[in-house]
């Protein structure tokens, strides 16, 4: 590989993580808002917004796992 390419892959990595957790915050605020502020039922509401904390959680983790073994190279 392009020896250019390999130095600059680290901060491509970390760019992709910060923009992944950016956008993943940014639509879980708007999502929570509207699942709170419109919602028949509240419980519901709650259970999604775990749901979705959870499965937002696990593929962040795995995502900065990635971004440090990249990092480590």
């Amino acid at each position: 590989m392009d020896p250019a390419f390999m130095s600059a892959l680290p901060l491509l990595a970390w760019a992709v993580f910060a923009a992944a957790t950016a956008l993943t915050l940014s639509l879980g605020a708007l999502l929570t808002y509207h699942w709170f502020r419109y919602a028949m039922y509240p419980a519901v509401s709650l259970l999604s917004l775990i749901i979705y904390a959870s499965v937002a959680f696990v593929l962040l983790s795995g995502l900065l796992a990635a971004t440090i073994a990249i990092a480590a190279l």
